[in-house]
C-alpha cells in the first residue's frame, strides 16, 4: 500500500494517483486531502474523479465522501466501454477527463466518456486549452482521442458537456521537445453565453487581444455565442510552431471589461513567448504522467512551480523513474 499525504497538495496528486494506481494496480491510501486549504478534504470535483477511476476498474474504496480528508483506493483491471460522469456542479468536466485518460490508454479496447459539469471555471483547465493544446501533445506522444465540446458550462451551474473517446496506445512515443520550431501561425478564439451577446463581448475580448498581442504573422479569429445554464465566456489565444503550441486563455468577469480581458490573455501569451519554453508550464505538468508512462522525455518550460515538483514526487511513488527540473527543463529518466 503507497501512502500519500496530501496536506500541502491540491487535486493533481490525487489525480495522478488514481490513474497510476489503476495502471500499475497497486493501491494507495492518501491522508490530509488538501489539508493546507480553508476547505480542506475532498470536493465534488474529486469525489467525481474518484467516483469515475472507482467504476472504469471496479475497485474497491474507502473515504470517498464530501470532505473526506482521506481516501484508500484498491483497484481492479480497467474496463473500457462508455461511461457518462456527472459532477453535478460547476466542477471541471477537463480535470476530471485528464484523470481517466491515462488509464484508458492502457485499456484493451476504445472507451467513450461523456463528462458533465463546468468546462471553463477558475483555477482548471480551460476546455480550448484541453481541446486544442493539451490533446495535440498527446497526439505527437501517439495518444489518438476524438473530443467534443457539445456544450459550455460556466460557473455557478455548470451543465457544460464534453464528449471524449480515448483509443488504447500501448507503447507511447518519448516526447522530445528542445526547440518550438518555425511560426506557423495563431489563433484568437472568444465564446461566450447568449446573454453577453447584444453587449458584443465575445468581438471586444478578442479583438483587445488581437490588438496587444506582440506575435506577427497572420491571426485567426472566431467568436460565438452558445445557450449556457449560466453567463461566462472567454477568450483564448494560442500559436502554433512546428513543434510546440502556446496558449493562453482568460475568463470573462463582472469585475473586468471585455477589453481587460483580451488585454490580460494578450500579455499572459505574450510573457510565455517571451521565454523559449516549448510547452506552457500548465500544460508541461500534465504530460509529466505520460513522460513517465514512456520512460521518458523533456520539455522546456518557462517556469518550473511547486505544481510539477508535488506531481514528480507522486509519479515517482509508482513509477520507477526521476523527475529532474534543470535550466527549466523539465525531464523525466528511468532509474
Amino acid at each position: 500500500m503507497i501512502i500519500l499525504d496530501g496536506k500541502e497538495a491540491g487535486g493533481q496528486t490525487l489525480r495522478s494517483a488514481l490513474s497510476l494506481s489503476a495502471i500499475t494496480q497497486q493501491p494507495f491510501t492518501i491522508k490530509n486531502i488538501r489539508g493546507a486549504r480553508p476547505n480542506p478534504g475532498l470536493e465534488a470535483q474529486h469525489l467525481a474523479a474518484v467516483r469515475a477511476m472507482q467504476e472504469i476498474c471496479n475497485a474497491t474504496v474507502k473515504g470517498s465522501t464530501l470532505h473526506s480528508p482521506t481516501l484508500e483506493f484498491i483497484p481492479n483491471e480497467i474496463q473500457p466501454g462508455t461511461y457518462e460522469l456527472d459532477i453535478g456542479t460547476a466542477g471541471s468536466t477537463t480535470l476530471l477527463l485528464q484523470t481517466v485518460i491515462p488509464a484508458l490508454i492502457k485499456a484493451d479496447k476504445p472507451t467513450r466518456m461523456i463528462a458533465l459539469g463546468g468546462t471553463d471555471t477558475l483555477h482548471a483547465l480551460p476546455s480550448m486549452d484541453f481541446q486544442e493544446v493539451f490533446l495535440e501533445y498527446l497526439t505527437m506522444i501517439g495518444i489518438d482521442t476524438t473530443c467534443e465540446i457539445a456544450s459550455y458550462g460556466f460557473y455557478p451551474k455548470g451543465q457544460g458537456r464534453i464528449i471524449l473517446e480515448v483509443i488504447p496506445a500501448p507503447i507511447l512515443r518519448k516526447l522530445e521537445l528542445k526547440k518550438r520550431g518555425k511560426f506557423q501561425e495563431a489563433s484568437i478564439s472568444s465564446y461566450c453565453s447568449d446573454a453577453l451577446q447584444k453587449k458584443r463581448v465575445a468581438e471586444r475580448m478578442a479583438q483587445a487581444c488581437k490588438e496587444n498581442l506582440k506575435e506577427k504573422g497572420e491571426i485567426l479569429t472566431d467568436m460565438k455565442y452558445k445557450a449556457t445554464a449560466s453567463p461566462g465566456g472567454f477568450v483564448n489565444a494560442h500559436v502554433h510552431f512546428e513543434n510546440a503550441i502556446i496558449s493562453q486563455t482568460c475568463l470573462a468577469e463582472l469585475k473586468k471589461t471585455a477589453e481587460e480581458v483580451g488585454r490580460e490573455c494578450a500579455k499572459l501569451l505574450n510573457q510565455e513567448l517571451a521565454t523559449d519554453s516549448t510547452a506552457d508550464h500548465f500544460t508541461a505538468d500534465q504530460l509529466m504522467i505520460y513522460f513517465a508512462l514512456a520512460g521518458s522525455g523533456f520539455v522546456r518550460v518557462s517556469q518550473v512551480t511547486e505544481h510539477m515538483k508535488t506531481n514528480a514526487r507522486v509519479i515517482e511513488e509508482f513509477l520507477p523513474v526521476k523527475f529532474s527540473f534543470d535550466e527549466n527543463i523539465l525531464r523525466c529518466e528511468k532509474k
